[in-house]
């Protein structure tokens, strides 16, 4: 709870790597009591096959919906598909350089972009 409260000061204050790093903590807080770690590149590529996340500055203000696909894109809303890439057990790149580190239970991630600081969670396949 107080790893959440320091990454909401954070993000208030736009410090995003100090966001990040403290969702790297809560990733690896909660994966450790879960058990649910991914733990390969090719383990977070198939956790993220056909799956729908929200998307946006926050996880209140998610105003787009992000589908990954096993052919490795994904699409924002109605937009083309382009590529993303797993680059560890936790993290991703989009090929416009866009960055996304998943929670170590694989129902959120933070992440980096052209446009700035970007959160998600996993949705219901069904929305």
């Amino acid at each position: 709870m107080e790893l959440r409260k320091l990454k909401s000061r954070a993000m208030a204050q736009k410090n995003l790597p100090l966001a990040v790093a403290v969702e790297a903590g809560i990733a690896a807080v909660s994966g450790a009591a879960t058990g649910e770690v991914a733990r390969s590149a090719q383990d977070l590529t198939q956790s993220l096959h056909d799956t729908l996340w929200s998307w946006g500055v926050s996880e209140k203000k998610a105003e787009s919906k992000l589908r990954f696909f096993k052919d490795g894109t994904y699409v924002i809303n109605n937009d083309p598909p382009s590529a993303w890439n797993a680059v560890d057990g936790t993290t991703m790149t989009f090929a416009n350089g866009a960055k996304l580190k998943f929670a170590a239970d694989g129902t959120r991630f933070t992440g980096t972009t052209p446009n700035g600081l970007r959160m998600g969670k996993k949705l219901p396949p069904d929305q």
